[in-house]
């Protein structure tokens, strides 16, 4: 069983470096912000994963040291032959205790160094990124990250599995790394179909994320550091690996979390809680339970009731649905969300918009005087007919009054869209165009009269 062990921590070594490898690939294929970070969790899931399965081939070592020696007393029938020295004895066991006192705290500092500097880093480089997801290539990369997700999540499922069933803590580390990698994947794939679903920072956002998640580990790391320093050392207690990150074991196994509320609900009240039928079907049944909500979530975005003197627009990934570019007024079916997309407009409705300035909401007085404003006024230039006195009194003087002035004024326009496909899709801002051409029009109507 040891080596079966041995070989699982192997196993998911050589998966994490692969699956590093092909998310880096892929992500800068897409050039996806998301995919690269979550490589970064990656290669450093590498480096837990090889220090700890080393150090389950030197415990696997000391057994078999032990097995010899023991197998040795037993056949020679005496001790005379074992009066050396612990030391000469045991080397397994000295270099497994070397291992552990020198090597282990080292590579640790040095997680929490690369940790660190990986997110000051990124962080950095996030806040310079312009361009987003490659557009062309979006679907190979989400498919990818998707085939990346299943065969992590299934190999940290079962060493999680044989890692909690029979207390191989240094199967752990890596299994924990390998659910984290599988459910890093499933973001990187859901921020790149999100760039393709209108929002164009769901990849950078994601990226972000998970800098912040690096930027807790190594101050994780750090914590555990120092406390590792004013632990009491206890001789032949089994301690869990330094490096063994609770926050990623955490975030890959969220079950862990039920039985620590099982355990303060029991000492809360007085009884084992976690021994009544509800809390076993919760237990058993939670992640059922969540899919089902989830569900008639998005079921329920499958319904969609347009009001009166509404019309709406079915989009479909983005692009109108033929046959069903526009809903009318009444109950309708739809795929859910995020796949089918409506968004309502009032075609019925009478609207205006007012040309010169808009007159204050909040004025409530009849009269006006002139010299105050009647709101954000525009001045237009009028023809003026009529000489001044000043001018006609300085024949000769050079100083004239131009032969215009300025006028504000205030002309609503009045309008309704009857054709909702055209006044969305043929012009980008439909309203502040027809705002700009009335505009014009009574600016070249002034600027003439």
């Amino acid at each position: 069983m040891e080596r079966n062990i041995q070989k699982n921590g192997l196993v998911n070594l050589l998966a994490l470096l692969a699956a590093g490898a092909a998310g880096l690939a892929v992500a800068r294929y897409a050039n996806s912000a998301a995919g690269q970070v979550s490589s970064v969790f990656a290669g450093l899931g590498v480096l837990v994963a090889f220090v700890s399965w080393f150090q389950m081939r030197l415990e696997a070592n000391e057994r078999a040291e032990k097995l010899e020696l023991d197998e040795l007393a037993r056949t020679k029938g005496s001790a005379t032959l074992f009066e050396a020295k612990a030391a000469e004895l045991f080397p397994a066991q000295r270099a497994r205790l070397q291992f552990e006192k020198f090597f282990v705290p080292s590579f640790t500092i040095l997680l929490f160094l690369a940790q660190a500097v990986a997110a000051f880093f990124i962080w950095r480089a996030l806040d310079k990124v312009t361009a987003g997801v490659t557009a062309e290539r979006w679907t190979m990369a989400a498919a990818l990250f998707g085939v990346l997700f299943i065969v992590l999540f299934i190999l940290g499922r079962f060493s999680a599995t044989i890692a909690r069933l029979e207390d191989h803590r240094l199967l752990r580390p890596s299994a924990s790394y390998a659910l984290l990698g599988a459910y890093l994947s499933a973001l990187a794939a859901l921020g790149i179909a999100g760039v393709q679903m209108e929002w164009p920072k769901a990849d950078l956002y994601v990226a972000r994320g998970l800098a912040v998640v690096l930027g807790l580990s190594a101050l994780e790391t750090l914590v555990t550091l120092v406390l590792e320093i004013y632990r009491p050392r206890v001789k032949g207690k089994i301690i869990r690996p330094i490096y063994d990150s609770r926050l990623v074991g955490l975030i890959s196994q969220p079950e862990g979390l039920v039985t620590t509320a099982a355990q303060a609900l029991d000492y809360q009240f007085g009884f084992k809680v976690s021994e009544t039928w509800f809390y076993k079907f919760f237990e058993d049944k939670w992640l059922a339970l969540v899919l089902v909500q989830f569900a008639v979530l998005l079921l329920s975005t499958s319904f969609v009731f347009i009001e009166s003197g509404e019309q709406a627009l079915l989009e479909r990934f983005g692009n109108p649905v033929k046959g069903r570019e526009v809903l009318n007024a009444g109950p309708h079916l739809k795929l859910p969300w995020p796949i089918d997309k409506v968004y309502r407009h009032r075609t019925e409705q009478i609207q205006t918009l007012s040309v010169g300035f808009d007159p204050e909401e909040e004025e409530h007085e009849l009269t006006i005087q002139w010299t105050l404003a009647h709101g954000k006024e525009d001045n237009f230039l009028v023809a003026k007919r009529e000489t001044s006195s000043v001018d006609s009194a300085a024949p000769g003087d050079a100083r004239k009054t131009p032969p215009v002035s300025l006028l504000t004024v205030n002309i609503p326009v009045q309008y309704q869209v009857t054709d909702l496909p055209a006044w969305i899709y043929n012009h980008t801002d439909s309203s502040n165009l027809l705002q700009q051409i009335a505009t014009r029009e009574i600016v070249r109507y002034l600027v003439s009269a």
